[in-house]
């Protein structure tokens, strides 16, 4: 997770839900 733009780390920190995750890896 480490490798994830720093927009993405504050995404999952504003959404801290497996769904938001799904949504970004998807994204991407």
């Amino acid at each position: 997770m480490n490798n994830l733009p720093k927009s993405v780390h504050i995404y999952l920190e504003s959404n801290p839900n497996p769904n938001s995750l799904k949504f970004v890896v998807n994204d991407m």
